[in-house]
């Protein structure tokens, strides 16, 4: 029971100390996490990463090559000299197995410096022969010492009786000796594939420069060691940080920089404090590659950082002026919002009282004349009409006022004597053109026909316009009694409306295009300009409503775009 017992736990130890760690290592392979204290999940993403990686693939490669070149010529080789051995005597037997049990007894290092000074004598370029020529060397006695016992078990009568009966050496090897051994070459194929896959020495020693194995290329990845940075930033509740340091000056800036590994400014300093290059070269060329190359990394994430930073801070400018030019647009469209609903306000209010008044005194008037009757006087009639009119040239003079429009300093006022039926005038306060129809009366007071409408109006509140000269066609009689016109109006293709407003712009276009269609012009240019589209619109919308247009468009590329329409006539 007690012997049961001890068997056990010798059995349990043997397991726990020899397979337990390589269970763990399995285990952490597949653990998300960096650090081994904390499972983060399960994962492939390592193994994943490792057969990304060229060199660590290259040192499979020229693992797997080695194992398996070693191990065929050393098989070949052992199973041959076995085959030999067991020829000698028994003393040069055992002398021959004392000489190749020795590689196997010495230390890998000793075989492996050996081999190495060996190869140097010999002037051996070190590469993948050396390290496929000491493999061979020490899978030998390995493959030797599997094939022997297989040897010394073979009936050596068989043999000799295969040769009796007529067979061939190489025929009776074949049939008899090789189906006997091959439990044993299979051995020590598989035992020299196995030393030569797991060898670090003597590959360490034979191998040249750029040239990895499995076993060498481990060793390389843990001497580098894991530094401090690393487990820094692979420890939960510990970052990296680091003091800010300005070359330029020399001088600490006292800034902590989070999450930034330090960097040492040790050759810069001694260059601004005037240290000779030479040194300072030297002391450059006793840095690893791999520390080099760490702070040339650290070096690129400061500059990167300072950079971000500044471009930051350029961002964060632009971003406040934008929001204080959204501010002041902001306040500002208000303030005209605000000034906007009170001028409607001030102008609907107006035109209401206007329009109660106009209303009180219409309603006056009707009443005075339902009073008359047949019987009324024409006198008295009169003067309530009189009187009428000039409450409605006060009305008129009340929107003059309201419309705010000054007469401008440059421009004179209409001559009563020189005044004439049809000269071209603009009222003032209405903003419009017109043509008079009524000579100014002891008042001054005018009919002037601003296209449908005969407004009344004073002498005051006009100006005189300057109209184009029309050319107007000479008509002749033809000899069928038809007229036909000798020639055709002096009229250009072209008109600009830009700084009128829209009454303007449509009374000037309107005697345009009638003077353009009279002239048989097939087509004109209207420039009305883009800006707010105000004018544009109108244009398009008085052109709908003309049956002599057959059609108009936006002007194209080189003809004005949208600041332009093109008018054809039918």
């Amino acid at each position: 029971m007690i012997k049961t017992t001890l068997q056990r736990i010798y059995v349990t130890l043997i397991f726990i100390f020899l397979y337990a760690p390589i269970v763990t290592l399995i285990v952490l392979s597949f653990n998300a996490s960096k650090t081994r204290a904390k499972w983060g999940g399960f994962t492939t993403k390592w193994y994943t990463s490792l057969f990304q990686n060229e060199a660590i693939m290259n040192a499979l490669a020229n693992t797997l090559l080695i194992a398996f070149a070693a191990s065929i010529v050393s098989t070949l080789i052992g199973t041959i000299a076995c085959i030999a051995i067991m020829n000698l005597k028994k003393r040069s037997r055992a002398i021959v197995m004392g000489i190749t049990n020795i590689p196997m007894l010495n230390a890998e290092i000793v075989t492996g410096i050996s081999l190495m000074l060996l190869f140097i004598s010999m002037g051996l370029k070190f590469g993948l022969g050396t390290i496929l020529l000491a493999h061979i060397t020490f899978c030998i006695p390995y493959v030797i010492l599997s094939i022997m016992p297989r040897m010394k078990q073979l009936n050596p009568y068989t043999y000799e009786a295969a040769l009796d009966l007529g067979a061939s050496p190489v025929y009776g090897f074949y049939k008899v000796v090789l189906p006997e051994i091959m439990p044993g070459i299979l051995s020590g194929f598989l035992m020299a594939f196995t030393m030569s896959l797991d060898d670090f020495v003597i590959t360490h020693f034979t191998k040249g420069p750029g040239i990895d194995t499995l076993s060498t290329k481990i060793y390389t990845e843990v001497r580098k060691g894991i530094k401090p940075e690393i487990y820094a930033l692979s420890t939960n509740f510990v970052e990296n940080a680091c003091c800010e340091f300005d070359v330029e000056t020399l001088r600490p800036t006292y800034r902590l920089l989070i999450g930034i590994p330090g960097k040492s400014n040790a050759f810069a300093i001694s260059s601004k404090l005037g240290l000779s290059d030479e040194i300072i070269h030297a002391a450059k060329e006793q840095i690893s590659k791999e520390d080099e190359s760490f702070e040339d990394v650290i070096a690129d994430l400061e500059q990167s950082r300072v950079t971000i930073e500044k471009e930051q801070q350029e961002i964060a400018e632009y971003k406040e002026r934008i929001r204080t030019l959204q501010e002041q647009l902001q306040k500002k469209n208000e303030k005209i919002d605000q000034a906007k609903d009170k001028i409607l306000r001030d102008a609907n209010e107006k035109a209401r009282a206007i329009l109660q008044e106009a209303k009180d005194v219409a309603d006056e008037t009707i009443r005075d004349f339902n009073k008359a009757g047949a019987s009324a006087d024409i006198k008295e009639l009169e003067k309530k009409r009189q009187k009428v009119r000039d409450k409605i040239n006060e009305k008129n003079g009340k929107l003059a006022l309201g419309n705010n429009q000054k007469k401008p300093a440059n421009q004179k006022t209409v001559d009563p004597k020189k005044l004439k039926k049809g000269d071209s005038v603009k009222i003032i306060s209405m903003n419009l053109k017109g043509i008079v129809n009524t000579l100014p009366d002891a008042r001054g007071n005018l009919f002037v026909q601003c296209g449908i409408m005969r407004m009344q109006t004073n002498i005051n509140d006009l100006v005189p316009v300057k109209e184009e000269t029309i050319t107007a066609p000479a008509l002749q009689r033809t000899n069928t009694g038809k007229l036909k016109m000798s020639k055709s109006f002096s009229v250009s293709s072209e008109i600009n409306l830009l700084g009128c407003t829209v009454d303007e712009a449509i009374a000037k276009l309107d005697k345009y295009l009638d003077d353009a269609y009279l002239a048989h012009l097939p087509s004109v240019r209207v420039v009305h300009g883009k800006g707010t589209g105000a004018l544009r619109s109108a244009v398009q919308s008085h052109l709908k409503r003309l049956k002599y247009v057959k059609e108009y468009r936006l002007g194209e590329y080189g003809e004005g775009d949208a600041g332009v329409t093109i008018v054809t006539f039918k």
